[in-house]
């Protein structure tokens, strides 16, 4: 299973996070986390802009190992903005950041996690099942696999694995591949000089049209447009999450 956090920091606009039942709304300025394996989704609700830093739990180790199989009672919590709005700075503005600085400020942001959010435990049943499921699914988002595909490879009936989702996960088999190819796809797209065409097919979309339309009810932008920022600001942590009307959705 995914071992990275996702930190949000909505510099403008107001922006929706889905995750399962939950809905929460930020408003400019607001910073939210999303834990490991915590699958969700945006929806702009007024022409949101966002930094999205993806980081690996193996980066904040204590942290992680202290929120081992727990979960907040919310994703948004309170941090100082002078503290975020330098955070931003650090990663966009700066090409070179040294290390333990960057991880004690990462701390730090956490800590104000820890003292404005409730960890709950994880109402995950079947843990080892969900295990192997998203090991078989991390080795094969990229082919055309179904849930019949991974309910023969982790021996157990696909109805009784479709339950399993709706129980521990929160959304279908299917939004669970698409993120999974996403956040590979976005990678290619922020790391390589690959084309849309190209990284469509390298993460498992059968057409560049599908790939277009589930990346951007993930991001609230298309492919290009996230490869023509890259271009332009080099850094690879920035998520400009923008719409021309507050009516758009991202879901399906």
């Amino acid at each position: 299973m995914h071992r990275d956090f996702e930190l949000i920091y909505l510099l403008d606009g107001k922006l929706e996070i889905i995750t399962g039942e939950r809905s929460e709304i930020m408003e400019q300025h607001q910073t939210a986390l999303v834990f490991p394996n915590q699958v969700h989704a945006f929806r702009n609700l007024q022409s949101a802009k966002a930094l999205v830093h993806v980081f690996s739990g193996d980066v904040v180790a204590d942290f992680s190992r202290s929120c081992s199989n727990m979960i907040g009672d919310r994703l948004i919590f309170k941090c100082d903005k002078s503290v975020m709005d330098h955070y931003y700075d650090m990663l966009v503005q700066q090409r070179e950041i040294e290390p333990y600085y960057f991880k004690g400020f990462l701390y730090l942001i956490l800590g104000a996690y820890m003292k404005s959010v409730k960890l709950l435990p994880r109402k995950v049943q079947n843990m080892n099942l969900l295990d192997r499921i998203f090991n078989f699914i991390s080795s094969h988002y990229a082919e055309n696999i179904t849930l019949d595909d991974v309910a023969k490879a982790c021996g157990y009936n696909a109805h009784y694995l479709s339950k399993v989702f709706a129980a521990n996960v929160g959304i279908n088999f299917r939004r669970v591949i698409n993120s999974y190819r996403i956040e590979h796809a976005r990678h290619l797209l922020e790391t390589t000089e690959m084309s849309v065409t190209e990284v469509a097919m390298e993460s498992g979309f059968g057409n560049v049209r599908s790939f277009n339309r589930a990346f951007y009810n993930e991001y609230g932008i298309s492919p290009r447009q996230l490869k023509n920022q890259q271009n332009d600001e080099k850094t690879g942590v920035v998520l400009m999450v923008e719409s021309p009307s507050s009516e758009d959705s991202y879901e399906e």
